[in-house]
């Protein structure tokens, strides 16, 4: 499509001209020419001309409209079609940040058990070694049970106390005190 300019307009509609006042239109005025004296075929061509003229401007509008409305769509289509992508992408590193969120929320939650269970294992030790007792010869049935009093004290599951002394023992933090 060409930059829009009066020296475009008047190409295209002098390109519209001739085939508007020798179209459609042109025919039933010749016809009433022929039946009306020579005075009253001039007015009707006359008219003709004008109504031709009226007519070409607006196939020219036209056009002009119909192209710009399909570029228009074409390209809001096209731009549609890139936000969506965009929105998808933005809606995937979205929902991978807030994985990442919870799973870092996770892990925050269980180095806060992992330290208050920690502290737990720390106070029994130290009073054990007040009371005389060895701490390092602690069986599995003792520290079972201490898991258990330990989660209620917690207001958390067995489990997830014997979990967080697992995690506690890989980290090496328990052997210094012999558990």
């Amino acid at each position: 499509m060409t930059r829009p300019s009066l020296k475009e307009f008047l190409r295209v509609l002098v390109s519209e001209w001739p085939s508007r006042v020798s179209g459609g239109l042109s025919v039933p005025f010749t016809l009433l020419a022929l039946y009306f004296g020579n005075q009253y075929a001039k007015a009707l061509f006359a008219v003709l001309a004008v109504l031709a003229l009226l007519v070409a401007v607006y196939s020219v509008w036209a056009n002009e409209r119909r192209q710009l409305l399909v570029e228009l769509q074409k390209t809001t289509a096209s731009e549609l079609q890139k936000r969506e992508i965009d929105l998808r992408t933005a809606r995937e590193q979205l929902v991978k940040l807030e994985r990442e969120n919870r799973r870092a929320e996770e892990i925050r939650k269980l180095d806060e058990l992992d330290e208050r269970v920690l502290l737990c294992v720390k106070q029994t030790f130290e009073y054990l070694t007040r009371i005389g007792s060895r701490p390092g010869s602690l069986n599995p049935v003792f520290q079972h049970e201490w898991a258990a009093n330990a989660a209620k004290e917690l207001g958390v599951e067995t489990q997830a106390v014997k979990d967080s002394l697992v995690r506690l023992s890989e980290a090496k933090k328990l052997n210094s005190l012999g558990w």
